[in-house]
């Protein structure tokens, strides 16, 4: 908090008074998708970046009569920290797998936004897996659609089952048509009517309910797709 939230706040404040003496300011704060998101073992880092989002937002709305605009970017981007993430991912799956005389291949992968992109990174790489499930996945950032997160979806030979928002601004219907035809695997659409990128927590019943479908149709290679609780689209 001290960095991430106080660092923008000190110097906001600082240039806050020079700002509406001169009627003229622009102010961009950098946030994070742990704030915006979410991030599992990251709440005090996740806290300040959220804590930017509503700073930015008062401060819009207090310097706009001073022509002060603000503005908040939320980067994202393919790292060697990402890369260090699917290693370790990799290592405790097989750890587990090991502690409990489980097959690595029997099981289902997947997780929401960024935790679903590293699952299928992972798998992409090798990790054995039965099947994926990628809940809200973010096709590209919000108003990027030059950005695309699918150069690994080719070396996806395994089922996977897409869960979104129509309205998420992380990717279209049409462009998740158009991208996930490069999975080798068997791919399966639910789209949830009038969602965005966030379908918690009204959305929490279908997606369930999905999810369940998907993993009860017959061998998880032959997976028919999800219907009801959504719009399914072709299999890939």
């Amino acid at each position: 908090l001290a960095v991430h939230l106080n660092g923008g706040y000190n110097l906001l404040h600082h240039a806050w008074p020079v700002f509406r003496q001169q009627h003229y300011g622009r102010v961009i704060l950098t946030t994070s998708n742990s704030g915006f998101l979410g991030n599992f073992g990251q709440s005090n880092y996740a806290a300040a970046k959220a804590g930017l989002i509503g700073l930015m937002n008062v401060a819009k709305l207090e310097g706009d009569k001073y022509n002060v605009m603000v503005n908040c970017l939320n980067p994202g981007a393919a790292t060697r920290m990402t890369t260090s993430i699917r290693e370790v991912s990799a290592e405790q799956a097989a750890a587990m797998c090991a502690e409990e005389s489980i097959d690595p291949a029997s099981l289902v992968l997947g997780g929401r936004s960024m935790g679903g992109r590293v699952c299928s990174l992972a798998v992409a790489d090798g990790l054995p897996a039965a099947g994926l499930c990628l809940l809200s996945y973010p096709l590209h950032p919000p108003r990027r659609p030059d950005n695309l997160r699918v150069a690994h979806f080719g070396r996806l030979a395994v089922p996977c089952l897409f869960v979104g928002g129509e309205r998420d601004p992380f990717g279209t219907v049409e462009e998740f048509l158009e991208h996930t035809a490069a999975i080798a695997g068997e791919v399966t659409h639910v789209w949830l009517g009038g969602r965005g990128h966030d379908t918690r927590p009204a959305g929490d019943e279908a997606v369930v309910a999905a999810v369940r479908r998907w993993l009860a149709a017959p061998g998880v290679g032959g997976l028919s797709p999800a219907v009801g609780g959504g719009r399914p689209g072709p299999r890939a």
